[in-house]
């Protein structure tokens, strides 16, 4: 199993049940969203966009785990993603939980970066339909 494919089942066993259960109302005992965050609250906006990020998170982690996206696909969006990890986990509203929870997607934009840089681990599956 490879960085891309370990971290697509990561994402699918990991956070995606959080993400479309909060998307229902139903929040995870001890690591749900409230503990993540102290300005959470559950409402219907919110509810909707934890429905579109878990539909586009089963889209990327599929991908990830069938050997779809090259790794310069998934170094591209973990640099995106941890900016925005970031931006939250230094703000005032993120709990020691909530930051310490996602930190490792910090650990894979690291990893895939250094691969990246290095011409390493390309994995786009070349198939062509």
């Amino acid at each position: 199993m490879n960085l891309i494919s370990t971290h697509g089942y990561i994402c699918m066993i990991g956070f995606l049940p959080m993400y479309l259960l909060g998307g229902f109302g139903i929040e995870f005992p001890v690591i749900g969203f409230p503990e993540l965050d102290t300005s959470y609250t559950s409402s219907g906006w919110v509810q909707i966009s934890h429905l579109m990020t878990g539909c586009l998170m089963i889209g990327a982690a599929l991908s990830e785990i069938r050997g779809e996206m090259s790794l310069a696909t998934f170094t591209h969006y973990h640099w995106a993603l941890s900016l925005a990890l970031l931006k939250w986990q230094l703000g005032p509203t993120s709990t020691t939980l909530g930051s310490a929870m996602f930190l490792l997607p910090h650990f894979f934009t690291l990893w895939s970066t250094a691969m990246y840089v290095e011409g390493k681990g390309e994995t786009k599956n070349k198939k062509t339909r």
